[in-house]
């Protein structure tokens, strides 16, 4: 299920982290899978992203955006999540219903996009920015 996929990804992909240094020599990267992921018109997709080492997101923003798109000056996110919820006045109106993470792996510092029934539309580069760390990766979405 799921988990395999996830698991799967962190075992078989090459990562690309972008790195922050802590104070103290403390380093935390958020770590999204390098290769493109692909889908279907009316696929459910996961765009793998995590925080490394092991970092507690529950009570943190997390910001997903389409670096590939004009975006509208207040609605320009795919998802993001604060103060423990959704902010909807902050997304796309295509992404409402349509984005979410995976709250119990929050946790986990596991900051994973799903998105329901996929469209054209949805192909392109996903960012997952982290306020809080300063730090992002990169997803690409391929549609096919």
């Amino acid at each position: 299920g799921m988990e395999d996929t996830l698991n799967h990804f962190h075992k078989m992909m090459s990562l690309m982290a972008l790195e922050i240094w802590w104070p103290g020599g403390y380093k935390a990267a958020v770590i999204g899978v390098s290769q493109p992921i692909k889908a279907a018109p009316g696929d459910d997709v996961v765009l793998p992203c995590w925080v490394s080492p092991i970092w507690d997101a529950t009570k943190k923003t997390v910001e997903w955006s389409r670096l590939d798109q004009r975006q509208d000056s207040t609605k320009k996110y795919v998802l993001v999540y604060r103060a423990l919820k959704l902010d909807r006045r902050l997304m796309m109106e295509s992404y409402i219903g349509k984005a979410s993470l995976i709250p119990e792996a929050l946790k986990s510092g596991n900051v994973t996009l799903k998105l329901t029934n996929v469209t054209v539309n949805d192909s392109g580069r996903y960012k997952c920015f982290l306020p809080s760390l300063k730090t992002f990766a990169v997803i690409q979405l391929l549609g096919e």
